[in-house]
């Protein structure tokens, strides 16, 4: 019952997510993430607080929203808005190489909605959550297949088409979110990646090494 609700949960989330990326303004709640295109007109207001600006992105508290809202803007190499979204959960936008940014937030314990920006090539990803970044612009998710286990998928960021391979193994806790058991996921060199995760036989740390090359 634990893994259906959490299933549940990530579904529901995906969908929240999916429904306020496609409109311009989003009903917002609390604890309720919202997602905007880039506006048609400048956001700037004289009331409005900069907490933190950079080249590529800034935040901001926004005049019209109580205090525990923030705006999270990302820029493109010419400094325009591209997108951003506005919460009051813990969110961030930071550089994972010098052309690649993540812009994510809080979705709960260990959980984490997480998608990329090229500013070389002006492009989104889509949606991951709790994803590990492994190299380039290669990621790896825990994910639910089809036959109701969890899988570890490993693609491109932008284009799976590209790059994509499964994995599964033996041992991986299932008896809750399999996002709390595996403790890292990192390049090994050589196209292998190294995976760390608490184990359901002995409740131990244990790791497991993957090939990323396509047979």
């Amino acid at each position: 019952m634990k893994k259906m609700a959490f299933v549940v949960f990530v579904v529901f989330a995906l969908l929240v997510t999916v429904a306020c990326a496609s409109v311009d303004d989003c009903g917002m709640l609390d604890d309720t993430t919202a997602l905007g295109h880039a506006p048609s007109e400048s956001t700037n207001n004289s009331l409005e607080v900069v907490l933190q600006t950079d080249k590529h992105f800034r935040i901001i508290q926004p005049a019209d929203l109580p205090s525990w809202y923030l705006r999270y803007e990302v820029l493109n190499r010419y400094g325009a808005v591209v997108d951003y979204f506005v919460t009051s959960r813990p969110a961030w936008i930071e550089y994972v190489t010098e052309s690649l940014l993540e812009v994510g937030w809080s979705a709960g314990i260990m959980t984490r909605v997480v998608r990329f920006y090229s500013i070389e090539n002006d492009i989104f990803s889509e949606f991951f959550i709790t994803p590990f970044f492994i190299k380039d612009e290669i990621i790896a998710e825990m994910r639910l297949h089809d036959d109701g286990d969890w899988i570890l998928a490993v693609q491109n960021i932008f284009d799976s088409s590209t790059f994509y391979k499964e994995f599964s193994f033996r041992g991986l806790s299932f008896s809750a979110d399999p996002f709390s058991h595996v403790v890292n996921i990192e390049y090994w060199g050589d196209d292998r990646i190294k995976i760390t995760y608490w184990s359901d036989e002995d409740r131990a740390e244990r790791y497991a090494i993957f090939d990323l090359l396509i047979e």
